[in-house]
C-alpha cells in the first residue's frame, strides 16, 4: 500500500498537468432572420452570413473556372487592349450586381 502511494506522489510530480486555455467566447449576435440594417445600425462590423469582417474597400481573392478557349480570348483582348485579364472579370460581377440589384437586401 504504501509502495503504491509513494508510486503515485512521484508519477504526479513527474507528469505535468495538462495546460488549461482560456475560454474565448465572441459576443453574440442578437438578430431574426437576416435583419442587416440591425446589424448596421448596432454598429456591428460583421456579415450576418459568413461571420467575417465587413471591409468594403478590402479587395478579396477568389477562383472561377473558366473554359479554356475564353481564357485564351480573354488575355488576347486584355493584350490588345493594354489591360489586366481580372479588369474584365471585376466588370463582369459589376455588371451582373448592377442588373440583379433588384435581388439584393436593401441597406
Amino acid at each position: 500500500m504504501e509502495d503504491d502511494a509513494k508510486k503515485g506522489a512521484l508519477l504526479s510530480v513527474m507528469q505535468p498537468a495538462p495546460a488549461v486555455l482560456p475560454k474565448l467566447t465572441r459576443p453574440k449576435l442578437e438578430l431574426t432572420g437576416t435583419d442587416i440594417r440591425k446589424v448596421k445600425e448596432e454598429g456591428e462590423r460583421r456579415d450576418p452570413v459568413a461571420g467575417k469582417s465587413l471591409r468594403e474597400d478590402k479587395k478579396e481573392p477568389t477562383t472561377i473556372y473558366i473554359a479554356a478557349k475564353d481564357k485564351r480570348r480573354l488575355r488576347l483582348l486584355a493584350a490588345s487592349e493594354g489591360r489586366r485579364v481580372n479588369d474584365y472579370y471585376v466588370e463582369a460581377v459589376n455588371d451582373f450586381l448592377e442588373k440583379h440589384a433588384d435581388r439584393l437586401p436593401k441597406l
